[in-house]
């Protein structure tokens, strides 16, 4: 990691106004907790490069993981403004959405995400979510994603979903179950533990950061933490 960071830095000393350059050590500085640093970093792209679709994605992603809900929002239609086809971006709006509480907004998101993908799979996932959201309210529909992530999981795919929605619930121990499982069969890398909201549950847990440090994260950070009034996860 700091060999990365090394390098990070050193491409942005050889090109101070190389946008690209910036949008990544953003990244970087993000996935390792770093948070008030990625927001100046990727703020910087973004002054460089004020016409990128991604950067201004990634300006709002970053702004998610630091549970800046609100300030995340506009870079979603900034990004969808620049690039019509940037569908990908109804990802940021519901997890901003979701983040607030606004979950039927969320779900709307989604659902117009599917829409103009064309996607009848999840059309028809996203609609049944939101029918057990209206019936069940937020535990329903964490149980039911949970219920469908185990159900499409695979022997090396599918345990980080399983690890999130468990941790949503408030099931620490399950949740880490299913990162010990992705990690010893070399599944999906779990490159956000630290940082996912998804995750907060588990914040500050010491298996948590044991099990980031395996994954070749830096856990040089205590907590984001749930910020005060965050009604992103189940009681």
């Amino acid at each position: 990691m700091l060999s990365a960071e090394r390098e990070y830095r050193k491409a942005i000393e050889l090109d101070p106004i190389d946008a690209t350059a910036h949008q990544w050590y953003a990244e970087f500085l993000a996935i390792n907790g770093q948070l008030t640093d990625a927001i100046s970093e990727v703020d910087r792209a973004h002054e460089l490069d004020p016409l990128s679709a991604v950067v201004a994605a990634v300006c709002g992603t970053i702004r998610i993981e630091a549970r800046r809900y609100e300030e995340s929002l506009p870079f979603a239609d900034e990004a969808l403004r620049l690039d019509p086809h940037y569908y990908s971006i109804y990802n940021n709006i519901a997890a901003a959405k979701e983040g607030q509480g606004r979950y039927l907004e969320a779900l709307d998101a989604k659902a117009k995400q599917a829409e103009v993908w064309g996607n009848p799979v999840t059309i028809t996932a996203v609609r049944e979510e939101k029918a057990v959201f209206l019936e069940k309210g937020v535990r329903g529909l964490l149980r039911e994603r949970l219920r469908r992530a185990i159900e499409q999981a695979t022997p090396t795919q599918g345990q980080y979903a399983i690890a999130r929605s468990y941790c949503q619930l408030g099931e620490v121990t399950h949740c880490l179950d299913a990162l010990e499982k992705a990690l010893s069969e070399h599944g999906e890398g779990a490159t956000d533990i630290l940082i996912n909201p998804g995750f907060d549950n588990a914040r500050g847990n010491a298996r948590l950061n044991a099990l980031a440090v395996r994954f070749g994260l830096t856990p040089n950070f205590v907590s984001q933490s749930r910020q005060k009034g965050s009604r992103l996860f189940a009681p």
